[in-house]
């Protein structure tokens, strides 16, 4: 649920901005796209190394789980 606000509010807050610079609508779609991506992309970072997904966390690539869990100890 978290993740989900953080994100949409990055994507409002690009996209207003760039609107009132009169940005063309190819530059905010791309540029709202990017900056949702990065909070979702932590967000669900963050959830991986959370015990429920250890199943999960068996079958990604060994560099994906390393970084999961060491968000997880950054932030802690």
């Amino acid at each position: 649920m978290a993740t989900c606000a953080v994100v949409t509010l990055v994507a409002l807050a690009v996209r207003l901005v760039l609107e009132r610079y009169h940005a063309p609508s190819l530059l905010i779609t791309l540029l709202v796209s990017c900056g949702a991506a990065v909070p979702w992309s932590a967000g669900m970072l963050w959830k991986l190394g959370e015990s429920d997904f250890e199943p999960l966390r068996r079958t990604l690539p060994r560099p994906i789980v390393r970084l999961a869990e060491s968000l997880r100890r950054q932030v802690r």
